[in-house]
């Protein structure tokens, strides 16, 4: 039996913060040794991107620079609490939209 160390998988769970692609580069370091902690933030920061990616999409229909900076502003909060959770080594889950992150992505990682 391996035991395991104080902050394996914090390494991944770091990367998958970094952009989408980071998150996929990520999914993959997460596949043969499956860690716990990486993956529960892989599901985070993979709903994050998600979310940033297809409201850029929906946003940038508006003319109003309010609606932009209301989005914005509200993703870089997502991730750096998600970012914060992951240095500490913590299972933080995203507030509202983390449990269900968790349960859309769990197939996945």
């Amino acid at each position: 039996m391996k035991i395991k160390k104080e902050g394996e998988g914090k390494s991944t769970a770091l990367i998958a913060h970094m952009t989408l692609i980071g998150c996929l580069i990520a999914l993959f370091m997460n596949k043969d040794p499956q860690n716990k902690f990486a993956s529960f933030y892989i599901k985070q920061t993979l709903g994050i991107h998600l979310y940033w990616l297809l409201f850029t999409i929906l946003v940038t229909g508006f003319d109003s620079w309010m609606a932009s900076m209301g989005f914005y502003l509200s993703y870089i909060v997502l991730w750096f609490y998600s970012f914060l959770g992951a240095v500490q080594y913590n299972y933080q889950e995203i507030p509202m939209v983390g449990p269900y992150f968790q349960k859309w992505f769990n197939k996945i990682a």
